[in-house]
């Protein structure tokens, strides 16, 4: 097994679920099912050790927290030489409390008294300041420019260990991130919950704006309504007004859940949920 020249070893920081959790999708993991309503037995010990071993499985490891860390301090001395003003900043799950091992990083530039997303000056920026900047750089790798999205980026390989996708000015981004970070802290189970469908969706091939399928994004995004209006769940709803790209003045104090559900339950009511009783297309 090759070592890279920086130390880290690529497969530290792979993740490939192998089996599990698809007899969830369809119902199973409960000894029983009544069909009416949410007649569960207890689930078998098997299952829930399995949970519990994938949520431990898929915490990202020290040294790919700390290669995340170089990566963004290369970028932050990129953005200097472009000039006075400019800031980098990681969001998605690299700063939403939902990263998971092997996950991609997310990265996006932007001038602070800029506050509204344009993608015409992103892709100038990009294009024109950051792309020959970066091609210097033997840190970095250029994978692909994609001018022609929303948003446009430059995906990039770092140290040859992680991939980054590179935005520019794209502060609903991290206004997302900032409300999802509080959610992560209510409770670790909604950390647990999200992880093991992000582990669920990957496995399935289901998982992947590019492909066509859910972002990680969506996903995270779906099991926290489920749990705002499923049955006697009732997490909290924080307020969207408290959270912008510079950050969010909610006070993590001012809003608590307790949630005494095992995972395992909550991650089969969850496929109930979107299987049986979700309104798709109209809710």
């Amino acid at each position: 097994m090759m070592m890279q020249a920086n130390g880290y070893m690529p497969e530290q920081f792979d993740m490939r679920p192998q089996q599990f959790l698809g007899d969830l999708s369809q119902g199973k993991g409960y000894e029983h099912w009544n069909g009416g309503g949410y007649g569960y037995d207890e689930p078998t010990p098997d299952l829930a050790t399995a949970l519990e071993a994938t949520v431990n499985f898929m915490a990202p490891i020290p040294e790919e927290q700390h290669v995340h860390s170089a990566c963004i301090h290369h970028l932050q001395q990129l953005a200097r030489q472009v000039g006075p003003g400019w800031e980098v900043k990681a969001f998605g799950s690299a700063a939403n409390g939902f990263l998971s091992r092997g996950a991609d990083l997310d990265v996006t530039c932007y001038k602070g008294d800029i506050q509204d997303q344009d993608s015409q000056m992103a892709l100038q920026e990009l294009r024109f300041r950051f792309g020959p900047l970066l091609g210097q750089q033997p840190q970095f790798q250029v994978i692909q420019e994609v001018w022609s999205a929303r948003v446009p980026i430059i995906k990039l390989r770092y140290m040859d260990i992680i991939d980054v996708d590179l935005s520019c000015h794209n502060p609903q981004a991290l206004q997302n991130t900032h409300l999802l970070q509080a959610y992560s802290t209510l409770s670790p189970r909604i950390r647990e919950l999200v992880l093991c469908v992000k582990c669920w969706a990957k496995a399935e091939n289901v998982c992947g704006a590019p492909l066509g399928h859910l972002s990680s994004y969506a996903f995270a995004i779906m099991v926290i309504y489920f749990l705002q209006v499923e049955g006697t769940l009732n997490l909290p709803c924080l307020p969207v007004s408290s959270f912008s790209s510079q950050g969010s003045t909610f006070r993590a104090d001012s809003s608590t859940w307790i949630c005494q559900r095992p995972l395992v339950q909550l991650l089969t009511l969850f496929f109930h949920f979107y299987a049986n009783k979700f309104a798709w297309g109209s809710e």
